[in-house]
This record gives C-alpha cells, structure tokens and sequence, in this order.
C-alpha cells in the first residue's frame, strides 16, 4: 500500500533499484504555487525524488534550480553567489 495525498497521487517511492518518477507537478505549476504562497505568507513543504542512498532524483533537482531563478528573477529572494 502507498500514500496518497491530494487527488489520490502517490507521494512515495517503494520499488527498489529502480527510477524515482518525474516531478508530479510542471515547473510552471511549482513556481505558481511558491508565488502565491509567499503572497500570502503561508508555509510550504516541497516533496522530493530521493533514492535509497539519499540522492535527489535529478529531474527534482532541476525544477529546485527552476524555481530558484525563477524567484530571483521575481526580485522575491536576495540573488547570492552559491
């Protein structure tokens, strides 16, 4: 049996040694989201891809990298050398 959350989606990867899905939601969906919760300064949690050795699924880690421009570029996070 697997979680589900909204929509009835599954929000947990069980197979073994095989790939984590892509994101459930459009980079374009995520940033929308993030933008109207920071509006309205209501906490958010992201969920990520991760596998067993604890790696983010690169497919996550490239929306992270999407979204992050996409705020700084919104003047909504202070731009900071990484």
């Amino acid at each position: 049996m697997a979680f589900s959350g909204l929509g009835g989606l599954v929000w947990v990867h069980r197979q073994i040694d095989t790939e984590v899905p892509k994101p459930l939601y459009s980079d374009k969906e995520v940033i929308a989201y993030v933008r109207q919760c920071n509006d309205h300064q209501t906490p958010m949690m992201l969920n990520l891809g991760i596998y067993q050795d604890c790696t983010i699924a690169e497919a996550s880690v490239e929306q992270l990298r999407q979204l992050d421009t996409a705020l700084k570029g919104a003047g909504v996070l202070p731009k900071t050398k990484v």
